[in-house]
């Protein structure tokens, strides 16, 4: 069912390679192949990328993109345009990592048996009811068998590069026990008001008196549902449930790991607060439930540790090389998760000479200015992008929570309003918007409570129908014969 629908919405052969090597790794390939039949001049005066000079095409990568933004959409998530974006950035991003991977398996001069070649292209023609079948996708997609025969030889490369690199990851059986112990420990929490030296010394002086009153025998727990200031935990005694390694704040962990069941620790610091901690319980890797959670446990270790050593690898061959990023919002974006907010408005605004009715790309801007505490700048460029795409209510709730940002609560709130009428069948946009509202103790909360109302009382009725239609098929369906 899934190949029949990739092959409605994509090239037919782009996907019989997808399934072979999976998707990330199949277009690269095969866009580059159209590429290599034009001009390299052509290819590169056309490129969004180059890569120790080796152009990555404009076809190649809105190609990604679609494909991305296609598979997100089958697999079930919403996608909007507010985060293409991101989907850009992170195709060019692969693109790049799979051009210096290839490059890679070029210098390392990795052999590939013609043998090997037609197994893969085996299991590709399988695909299809017949060879006629795969003839027709093969031209359809201006390939001949020849340049798909190429393409699959350097995918086989770049599966032997990274072949290699599994082969190097070792798994100790230290490692396996470690990530099958886990502990299950409680707290009980205490949070300073601020951050003063007079609040935190308040803070502690609180908790040592706990500390005391455990000492001539109070119950852990019975403090901790009156005390304590994690409200996620206090009602449970404290009790945090079974947690593994790495899974707890580094202070935390080590104070904890180091308790025997039943022990209480002395008051530990975190950035969350002051702790005790008591261990009420530790499984350890031993016994029949260690044994047959092993071997998936061994996989899984390297299936990350292989993910992790993949990533040292490229992340070391894009030191040792030259990628040039043509595309402003796409540095912009990568400015910005690396916290370079200051240069990347910079690009931001050079990506907006270029495409000034790009109304999404305003509203990155805008982010961008409002991490600078520019609010006014921030609510100037989605005033824009609001009128230029009126019907986008995440536009209209980004410049409400900027108006709010900038104490203009009037215009924050007909914002809002504005993003919840225009979003009446988003059931969390209406939550989200109620809840600032509700914050705000705005009258008009009102408006976007009896929407929630409809919104509700349409899923009862659809559960309902669905409910009966069950019932009236069930109650149709003839009765089994008993068996003989």
């Amino acid at each position: 069912m899934l190949f029949q629908k990739l092959r409605k919405n994509t090239r037919g052969i782009l996907i019989v390679v997808a399934i072979a090597f999976g998707a990330s790794l199949f277009y690269t390939g095969a866009m580059a192949l159209m590429d290599r039949r034009r001009g390299k001049e052509e290819v590169a005066a056309n490129s969004i990328a180059l890569v120790n000079g080796e152009p990555i095409s404009w076809a190649a990568f809105q190609e990604n993109v679609y494909a991305n933004l296609r598979y997100q959409e089958m697999m079930g998530g919403r996608v909007n345009p507010l985060m293409v974006e991101a989907v850009k950035y992170n195709t060019i991003e692969s693109l790049v990592n799979q051009t210096l991977l290839l490059q890679e398996a070029k210098k390392q001069k990795i052999k590939v048996s013609r043998k090997e070649i037609d197994a893969k292209l085996s299991e590709i023609k399988d695909n299809f009811s017949s060879a006629k079948d795969f003839e027709e996708q093969l031209r359809s997609s201006n390939l001949t068998e020849g340049q798909l025969r190429g393409y699959l030889k350097e995918q086989i490369q770049v599966e032997k590069l990274l072949d290699g690199l599994r082969n190097e990851v070792k798994i100790t059986e230290e490692e396996i026990a470690s990530a099958y112990e886990e502990v299950r420990p409680a707290h009980i929490l205490v949070i300073p008001e601020d951050d003063s030296p007079e609040a935190k010394g308040k803070a502690r002086e609180k908790i040592q008196g706990l500390a005391e009153q455990l000492q001539q025998g109070a119950d852990f727990a019975e403090l901790a549902r009156a005390y304590s200031e994690d409200e996620g935990t206090k009602e449970q005694g404290g009790d945090l449930g079974f947690v593994g390694r790495g899974r707890l704040v580094k202070e935390f962990e080590e104070a904890a790991l180091t308790l025997e069941v039943g022990e209480i620790s002395d008051v530990v610091e975190t950035d969350y607060g002051f702790h005790m901690i008591k261990m009420l319980e530790k499984k350890h890797a031993e016994g029949d439930e260690f044994l047959e959670a092993r071997d998936s446990l061994a996989a899984e270790l390297k299936d990350q540790k292989v993910n992790n050593r993949v990533l040292e690898f490229v992340t070391d061959l894009r030191d040792d090389s030259q990628v040039v990023i043509k595309d402003e919002q796409i540095i912009a974006h990568g400015l910005m998760r690396e916290g370079n907010v200051d240069a990347a408005v910079e690009h931001y605004k050079a990506a907006l000479e270029e495409e000034p009715d790009d109304a999404y790309l305003r509203a990155s801007l805008a982010q961008a200015y409002l991490e600078q505490d520019k609010t006014q700048e921030a609510v100037q460029e989605l005033e824009e992008a609001v009128s230029q795409v009126d019907s986008d209510a995440q536009l209209h709730l980004m410049l409400g929570l900027a108006y709010l940002q900038a104490d203009e609560q009037d215009k924050g709130v007909e914002s809002l309003l504005a993003a919840s009428e225009k979003a009446s069948s988003d059931f969390l946009v209406q939550i989200q918007i109620s809840s600032i509202l509700q914050r705000m103790g705005r009258e008009e909360v009102a408006v976007v409570e009896e929407r929630i109302g409809e919104l509700q009382r349409r899923y009862e009725e659809q559960l309902k129908a669905l409910q009966e239609m069950e019932e009236n098929q069930a109650e149709e369906a003839p009765e089994e014969s008993p068996a003989p």
